[in-house]
């Protein structure tokens, strides 16, 4: 049953109360502040708990990374894992300039895939999907705020989304460090779709594997493996279609924020998005299809043990009948005091046996 305790929010908050709405994925919240150009790399990393929040605030805003003047061309990306801590949230919020309706969506993990334009940002929420350790798909809410060249994520758990990019920022000569802030806020949602196209590999090989037990020994575990996959494929497509919409607008929309020179990079995501929504509906169509096909296959099964218990009772009708004349106990039946009377009887019930046998066999019900 479909749970709806995380969509449903605090009682009566105020319009931008920083509440927390999601699980507390980790123990301990973690600040990754990374400022790069193309020539030079620091980063610096830290970790917030109740005693020491004030002060971590404080560290993180008048960090020499964050505080400094910045030349044009670098970027500064703050990374920030865990949102359980809604007091932290609002004050790096504060600090930052960001609206109090743009905390209230990032602690609000419930929230569907979007992108806002305010003055001095471009805010995007998204869903990162993975494979959780159960074998199903875990969601987790990322969201970003875009302020010219300084980057905000937000992270719901402590998962390593961005190893790669972090790899690739590390990279002196990769075009990751000649480009802004927007590029790099590109490179993150094109990580985030990335993963969407890992985890169709991982459905297409159950798939595989339960087409075998389709065709080979249907069951009621195939059935439930069947409705799983339908179910993660609800997942996905509740978490990608509206990232559509989303990218249109950055395309599409005059986003000063946003150069001319990397739009050509959202399209290509854009691309991507389409693709994954195609690969979704025509999941969506195999899955219905293998659902029928595991109740034809039932149906089949059932059909040849109904023949093979059909076949049995019809020929043990005549049999049953021979029986049952000899089982009558009159006194005047001749047969009963012939000497191989019994012996008679059996054959002849062995000979229409076998005569029924042939006559299904040449009908090819047998």
């Amino acid at each position: 049953m479909f749970n709806f305790n995380p969509l449903i929010k605090k009682v009566n908050p105020s319009p931008g109360m920083p509440v927390h709405t999601g699980e507390k994925k980790v123990e301990e919240i973690k600040v990754s502040i990374i400022r790069y150009d193309n020539k030079t790399l620091n980063e610096k990393i830290i970790t917030i708990t109740e005693k020491n929040r004030k002060q971590s605030i404080d560290n993180i805003y008048n960090s020499s990374l964050v505080k400094n003047k910045r030349k044009k061309s670098q970027v500064l990306w703050i990374n920030i894992k865990g949102l359980h801590d809604a007091e932290f949230i609002n004050e790096i919020g504060s600090r930052f300039e960001i609206h109090n309706l743009t905390i209230e969506d990032i602690l609000n993990t419930a929230h569907r895939p979007k992108v806002e334009d305010f003055d001095k940002y471009l805010f995007i929420a998204m869903k990162s999907l993975s494979l959780g350790k159960s074998g199903g798909i875990a969601s987790e809410q990322l969201s970003i705020v875009l302020k010219s060249d300084i980057i905000l994520s937000f992270q719901e758990g402590g998962e390593k989304l961005f190893t790669a990019l972090r790899n690739r920022i590390d990279n002196v000569k990769g075009r990751i460090r000649k480009r802004g802030g927007d590029y790099l806020s590109y490179a993150i949602i094109d990580t985030i779709i990335d993963r969407y196209f890992f985890i169709f590999n991982k459905i297409a090989e159950q798939m595989e594997d339960i087409e075998k037990e389709l065709l080979e020994n249907p069951s009621h575990e195939t059935l439930k493996k069947i409705q799983e996959l339908k179910n993660y494929s609800l997942i996905m497509r509740k978490s990608i279609w509206p990232v559509r919409d989303m990218m249109r607008y950055l395309i599409y929309e005059d986003l000063p924020i946003i150069k001319e020179i990397n739009i050509p990079f959202f399209r290509d995501v854009n691309d991507h998005v389409v693709h994954i929504i195609d690969i979704i509906e025509s999941v969506k169509e195999m899955l219905t299809g293998m659902h029928d096909m595991y109740l034809s296959s039932i149906s089949n099964k059932m059909n040849e043990i109904m023949k093979v218990l059909t076949i049995i009772a019809t020929i043990f009708i005549p049999l049953t009948f021979v029986a049952g004349i000899y089982g009558m106990n009159f006194k005047f039946m001749p047969e009963l005091e012939w000497k191989w009377g019994y012996f008679a009887s059996l054959g002849f019930m062995l000979i229409l046996a076998g005569i029924m046998l042939i006559f299904f066999k040449r009908k090819k019900w047998l």
